[in-house]
């Protein structure tokens, strides 16, 4: 965990911006500090468990750090401007949440961008295994992401009852699981599509080579949004569609 912990606070470089919010000292409540620091807790707490899940013990910080740095460093700023339809909409309703707390804009839009900036660690191992660059890679990431309402079942999974600690454990295998098949999904698109086109031109391309099974699975993904909350059946149905258009996409 330490050495997970180690890669993901350097690869994102959070010293720098636990250092901005320290500066608000005196001169914003508390609370809204208390705030910024919690999405990066966040980020940091989604980004060890990715690292145990994909290298487990096997972790090599320096050349994570290397791998993964210098992409984070240059895509985490065009993030905010990646996201597309309620994805944006979530981004800019937390960030004026925040500025009117009183939060500097730029440290506001940083902090509630970050369960975004995450996607580029799976953005980045997505690019190196088709070979095409992190930068075409990520549009296509989170229009993938608006397209089979993957923000929505993050928050539904957010949102499940915390309960004892195998609900928990249910709760963070979903999350890992959604990630990995949006992931996934992503790799099979860009496969699959010419690198040059926009991400809905490659989307539309791809689920045109795969029309039949794509009606089904969307059909199942409105019914479960129509519903008001989900649950961990519901969350569980939605994650195995997933699943089958990372299978699909394989095919």
């Amino acid at each position: 965990v330490v050495r997970a912990a180690t890669a993901a606070i350097a690869i994102f470089d959070l010293p720098s911006f636990w250092a901005a919010v320290n500066r608000l000292d005196n001169t914003v409540p508390t609370s809204v500090q208390d705030a910024l620091h919690h999405e990066s807790r966040r980020l940091l707490d989604r980004s060890i468990r990715w690292f145990l899940q994909t290298r487990g013990g096997a972790l090599d910080v320096s050349a994570e750090v290397a791998r993964f740095a210098p992409t984070v460093t240059k895509l985490a700023p065009r993030v905010p401007a990646a996201l597309v339809g309620i994805e944006r909409a979530r981004l800019d309703a937390s960030t004026e949440q925040l500025v009117a707390a009183g939060a500097p804009r730029d440290l506001a839009e940083q902090a509630s961008a970050m369960l975004d900036v995450f996607g580029l660690l799976d953005i980045v191992q997505v690019a190196d295994a088709v070979g095409q660059p992190p930068a075409q890679i990520m549009p296509l990431y989170f229009a993938l992401s608006e397209r089979y309402d993957v923000d929505r079942l993050l928050s539904r999974i957010t949102a499940l009852p915390r309960g004892d600690r195998w609900t928990a454990l249910a709760r963070q295998a979903l999350r890992t699981d959604l990630y990995a098949a949006l992931a996934g999904v992503t790799a099979g698109v860009a496969t699959a599509s010419q690198p040059g086109d926009g991400p809905d031109e490659r989307i539309a391309a791809w689920e045109g080579q795969h029309r039949e099974g794509l009606a089904r699975a969307q059909a199942t993904l409105d019914q479960i949004a129509a519903l008001e909350t989900g649950d961990l059946a519901t969350l569980s149905v939605a994650l195995r569609v997933l699943r089958n258009l990372v299978a699909q996409g394989q095919g």
